[in-house]
């Protein structure tokens, strides 16, 4: 009976009926209702653009703190005038039931993904980003957010957007392809502009994720691949590490020590200065090898301290009342002051502040794919040059001179010794047995065992990386917009008007845009980027001239190089866990994570035209229930 009296008051609120002889009342009766439903849904934007709580335990009469969406509602019904305030206190039930907010978030989240929709279908071309995350019960999710180019009369503006969550439990990789795929059509996304697709996640989900894009590949050739460069550079640079075990095993020293520095803050007191550390910055606890990527500096600050590193661990463990703690400051001092920790550390400080320069660009959003190429270029050819006796013997001579400094302080270094010999391999060319040879001294044995394998690693690795077709054919694209004062290659540029199915000759455009740009663009060339050039395209009109090349800028606007955003973006996630306490559906979570994403979207609904709309909508939904 309850819920059928429900229903007939829903429908009873805004009826067009007369019910009563009163025309006038009525009316006034429905335009106060409809006055304060717009309360209600201006509440449940704006506490849904700043992510905060709905509801509280007690929200009775007698509560002191109702929470904040009636709380607020009774200060705004406040201001808004009597007759608001009275409608207050008579439908407050109504309107604070879970299904009431439920059905106005759904409405909410329908007309802010129809804004992106429309701007998607608009521009020329979009990418997909997919993240792994995980709901509050555990189970597997995607995020969806897509990537796109909108031109504007002075810019062409990147927009990332977030679009909603899509459930990845017991699927396979074709099955989550079919469900994106049919997620983003409900939603009203033209498939045929997708250019690119990312996908973020541990490890165990990345095999699915190349079937996904496989699968995408399949209906469209030219929805290329990039997993997120950053994370690639990443796993590239530290596999190296773990591929020559007296590598690794320094990183894991190096690891422990970091970890005891921080077991108590008088620990972290002795050894602030030393190792450049403190509490509220990097390296508060190491408890993986791929942090030391990006923090080079302060690898290089424990190669300049470790004499005082030593004598502060001896004089630690020696006056430690806790036993525990003890032993493991002699082990880790044992470690530390062996000659292998100590050059395998200058080595890694060598290789590491070269690939942590691009590695810390690549987290920004800003970079592309024509100033990636570049650096990754400079990156190996960087470290392919130092592939020699005589960089080799800097590192050798510079791990002497330590070990000398901490012998002058009273302490032993355990030398280095020939081990156990083994086949070594001098090079990278497995194919050539007669690289294959003994190292007859230690020294040798450290040039050939450690120094020129690990090069010869992080430079297969990296070149592994960047050199997937996807990536070459991106690199290919952004030769043809950016290196005009170079020879034209046409062989490239049938392949790419080939590729893309472009209706025009590609030929006499580019002939006629590189010239232009010789001439007319007053740029420094070698800060260019795909935005600044989308820039320049409009500033001297050319987007109608040359619609082939524009159109190859717009996909390359596109491409999700990085899904740092997309992190970003789900930075928010776990704090819209609380509005529903521990249980959410899937689709108020959605709509709650674009209102706390979104804000641009929630803004342009505060506007009056558009809230009188989402209220007709919401009038509508009950007269058909």
């Amino acid at each position: 009976m309850h819920l059928k009296s429900l229903q007939f008051w829903k429908k009873y609120q805004f009826c067009d009926e007369v019910i009563d002889d009163n025309l006038s009342t009525h009316s006034k009766q429905i335009e106060g209702n409809k006055k304060y439903l717009k309360l209600i849904i201006e509440n449940i934007l704006f506490l849904g653009k700043q992510c905060l709580l709905f509801r509280r335990n007690d929200q009775s009469i007698s509560s002191v703190n109702k929470g904040n969406f009636l709380e607020l509602l009774e200060i705004r019904a406040k201001d808004k005038g009597e007759q608001v305030f009275r409608l207050m206190n008579s439908q407050l039930d109504f309107y604070n039931s879970t299904q009431i907010q439920s059905d106005i978030v759904e409405i909410i989240k329908t007309e802010m993904l129809q804004d992106i929709v429309n701007e998607i279908n608009v521009s020329s071309a979009f990418s997909i980003i997919c993240d792994e995350t995980t709901d509050n019960a555990s189970k597997g999710q995607l995020s969806v957010c897509v990537r796109y180019p909108q031109k504007t009369s002075k810019a062409v503006l990147i927009k990332e957007r977030f679009l909603g969550f899509v459930d990845i439990e017991d699927m396979t990789g074709s099955l989550l392809h079919k469900s994106i795929k049919i997620y983003l059509q409900q939603i009203g996304v033209d498939f045929n502009k997708i250019s690119g697709q990312a996908y973020d996640s541990t490890t165990n989900l990345r095999i699915k994720f190349n079937k996904i894009a496989a699968e995408f590949k399949k209906e469209e050739p030219r929805a290329l691949y990039t997993h997120c460069y950053a994370h690639f550079f990443e796993l590239a640079v530290i596999r190296f590490c773990k591929e020559v075990k007296e590598l690794c095993g320094a990183l894991n020293t190096l690891t422990s020590l970091f970890n005891i520095i921080h077991m108590s803050g008088e620990m972290l007191a002795n050894f602030q200065n030393i190792c450049k550390v403190s509490q509220n910055k990097t390296c508060k606890k190491h408890a993986s090898q791929s942090c030391w990527i990006v923090h080079d500096c302060t690898l290089l600050s424990v190669i300049d301290g470790l004499p005082e590193i030593i004598e502060t661990l001896e004089f630690e463990s020696s006056h430690s009342s806790n036993i525990r703690l003890a032993d493991e400051m002699s082990d880790v001092l044992r470690l530390v002051s062996k000659f292998e920790f100590i050059f395998c550390l200058k080595f890694l400080y060598r290789v590491l502040s070269v690939t942590g320069i691009l590695s810390r660009e690549l987290q920004s959003e800003t970079i592309d794919i024509f100033s990636l190429s570049s650096k990754v270029e400079a990156i190996l050819e960087c470290l392919s040059s130092e592939r020699n006796d005589e960089y080799f013997k800097t590192i050798w001579d510079g791990t002497e001179e330590i070990c000398k400094k901490i012998t002058s302080n009273g302490f032993e270094v355990e030398k280095p010794s020939l081990k156990k010999r083994r086949k070594i391999q001098k090079t990278v060319d497995l194919g050539n047995s007669d690289n294959m040879f003994f190292p007859t001294s230690t020294e040798e044995q450290y040039k050939i065992n450690i120094y020129y394998q690990g090069l010869d690693t992080v430079l297969r690795n990296l070149k592994l990386c960047f050199s997937d077709f996807d990536y070459c054919k991106m690199k290919q694209i952004s030769e043809l917009l950016f290196k005009w004062n170079e020879p034209l290659n046409e062989a490239t540029a049938k392949h790419v008007q080939e590729f893309y199915k472009l209706d025009a000759d590609i030929i006499a455009e580019l002939r006629f845009y590189w010239q232009y740009a010789k001439l007319n663009f007053d740029i420094d060339y070698d800060s260019i980027n795909f935005v600044s050039l989308g820039y320049l395209f409009i500033q001297h009109g050319l987007y109608n001239n040359i619609p082939c090349i524009s159109k190859l800028l717009y996909i390359a606007l596109s491409w999700p190089i990085t899904s740092a955003s997309a992190e970003n973006l789900l930075s928010t996630l776990p704090r819209l866990k609380t509005y529903l306490f521990h249980t959410m559906g899937q689709e108020k979570l959605s709509g709650l994570a674009l209102m706390a994403i979104e804000q641009e979207l929630v803004n342009k609904l505060m506007e009056p035209e558009r809230l009188n709309g989402i209220v007709e909508k919401f009038i509508s939904q009950i007269k058909d229930t």
